[in-house]
């Protein structure tokens, strides 16, 4: 797995404590628990972005696709929040 640092706010990372101790996990845990539930996984990433490279006939790399499946994701889980 690859470190990735983020910044949150306190009242979140109270609510991550929480859960965690709830859970007996970690903040990462909870995080990656969270990411996976919502279908943000490595293999929906895998997949997602070799659909993108079938769509496109292979005109983009491995790393394209998977940047643009990002930004999807991403944009999709923006939207899905905004609506919420």
């Amino acid at each position: 797995m690859k470190r990735v640092e983020i910044h949150l706010p306190e009242a979140d990372i109270k609510l991550l404590d929480d859960i965690a101790k709830e859970t007996g996990t970690t903040r990462a845990g909870i995080i990656r628990s969270s990411l996976d539930s919502k279908g943000f996984s490595n293999d929906s990433m895998s997949r997602i972005s070799s659909a993108l490279r079938r769509r496109l006939c292979g005109t983009f790399s491995a790393q394209q696709a998977e940047q643009a499946a990002a930004i999807a994701i991403c944009t999709i889980a923006n939207e899905s929040k905004k609506a919420a």
